[in-house]
């Protein structure tokens, strides 16, 4: 064989006896066709689940299988149509009407329940902020009045039910918390890689530095915390409306992901070549 071959040619390493029967050879290619996520060199049948695949301009090989679960698991918002590393877009294998209508009901149903849970869940922080500021019920009979109503004289909505007040400061603690995971989970994103800067050294124009007194610091904290609950209520809107990308729940969002994947399969842009055009060397 000459030194450069062609594309399609695979040396293969096989067995000098043959098994009995009609027993499989397991082949073991010299530079296999591996997945680089289970690190497993064996492919399954063309559009199984086990079949490597090529979804993207990366070199590498996956199985479906692990491709479905890094785009139901990764944190990235578009990691269900573009590869995470060269981020290609995938090319999905089409569906028809019928199989489009069952998707879109399924996901409707998965984002029903993932709002259920998210309003639950302020619910719950609600009555747990009762408990705190108001105390427990009389009935309880356990003498405890918590913060004695300081909360709810704090925010100054005397004239609103008590139960209103608490799920609104929930929600907009609830709002704050997705807001700084989003914001720090974006910021991770995008801060992969190194990055350089060139500026000119000794940059000093003759000024003062660092003598401000520090009198913005109250203004920059109360500035990041409207963002982060602004940013929270814009993802808690989105998870409403049917978006994903929210980080309110995460296995409300695998189960939106798990039910798109199984309808919208990636293509696979370069097929391992068949055992037809390989080359054995017998050992």
């Amino acid at each position: 064989m000459n030194s450069a071959k062609d594309e399609a040619d695979v040396v293969v390493t096989v067995a000098t006896v043959a098994p009995s029967g009609t027993e499989a050879v397991p082949v073991l290619p010299s530079a296999p066709y591996c997945c680089h996520y289970c690190l497993d060199d064996a492919s399954g049948p063309a559009g199984s689940s086990t079949e490597l695949i090529a979804p993207c301009a990366c070199e590498a090989y996956v199985h479906r299988q692990c491709l479905d679960t890094i785009r139901i698991t990764s944190r990235m918002p578009n990691a269900m149509s573009q590869c995470g590393i060269c981020h290609t877009l995938y090319l999905f294998k089409a569906t028809g009407d019928a199989a489009e209508a069952d998707l879109r009901r399924l996901v409707r149903k998965a984002q029903i329940l993932r709002l259920l849970l998210v309003l639950g869940v302020v619910f719950v922080g609600s009555l747990v902020i009762w408990l705190i500021d108001r105390g427990t019920p009389k009935a309880f009979d356990l003498h405890w009045n918590g913060m004695d109503g300081k909360i709810y004289n704090w925010i100054g909505l005397t004239s609103w039910p008590r139960l209103v007040v608490y799920f609104l400061t929930s929600l907009a603690l609830t709002a704050f918390i997705i807001g700084l995971v989003t914001v720090v989970t974006l910021c991770a994103v995008g801060c992969q890689g190194g990055c350089y800067c060139p500026t000119y050294y000794g940059g000093d124009c003759g000024g003062g530095c660092g003598d401000c007194g520090g009198e913005g610091g109250a203004v920059v904290l109360v500035f990041v915390v409207v963002v982060f609950v602004f940013v929270g209520l814009f993802m808690m809107l989105m998870a409403i409306v049917g978006a994903a990308g929210n980080t309110v729940n995460r296995i409300g969002q695998r189960r939106v992901r798990s039910v798109e994947v199984h309808y919208h399969q990636v293509e696979n842009l370069r097929p391992i070549p068949h055992t037809d055009n390989v080359a054995y060397a017998v050992v």
